[in-house]
């Protein structure tokens, strides 16, 4: 595969955490009432075209354009947010969107990114933004703990 080939799969790599992220900020809105059952199926990211496709004929009346109006918003929004390269940098000691990649791009905790979406397109005070940017972090931080906890738990156990 040449260079140019490789240049478009890294870029068809780097979009898939957004396409599959983006799609749970409409599903999860209140004036979207999609079923249990179908927020389930759209959270899975194995056939996102599929989940699209029936997303747009169910819950927007086959509109297209109302989806990609709200994705293109989002998208830039995603693109002035996230960041991989985050990893190979000194983290800042304050809580704020910098320090949401470590734990998306060096954890590889992708179920971060629509809430770090939602909350950096709809939150306006830049103070309330960094506190919830700090809840999130002390959250997905605990669970983490928790669970390495229950891993070392789990294999000194008697059996």
């Amino acid at each position: 595969m040449g260079a140019e080939g490789r240049d478009r799969n890294h870029q068809a790599h780097a979009c898939r955490p957004f396409f599959s992220a983006f799609l749970q900020i409409p599903v999860q809105e209140k004036e979207c009432v999609a079923t249990t059952e179908d927020k389930l199926c759209y959270s899975r990211t194995s056939n996102l075209f599929q989940s699209y496709k029936d997303f747009i004929g169910r819950y927007c009346n086959n509109d297209k354009n109302e989806i990609m109006n709200s994705m293109k918003a989002y998208a830039e929004v995603f693109e002035s947010t996230f960041d991989p390269s985050c990893c190979d940098a000194n983290i800042s000691s304050t809580s704020g969107v910098e320090r949401m990649n470590v734990p998306i791009f060096s954890l590889k905790n992708l179920t971060l990114i629509p809430y770090v979406l939602f909350v950096r397109k709809s939150v306006e005070s830049s103070g309330k933004e960094s506190g919830v940017y700090a809840l999130l972090e002390s959250y997905i931080v605990r669970r983490m703990l928790v669970q390495a906890i229950k891993k070392i738990k789990m294999g000194y156990s008697p059996r």
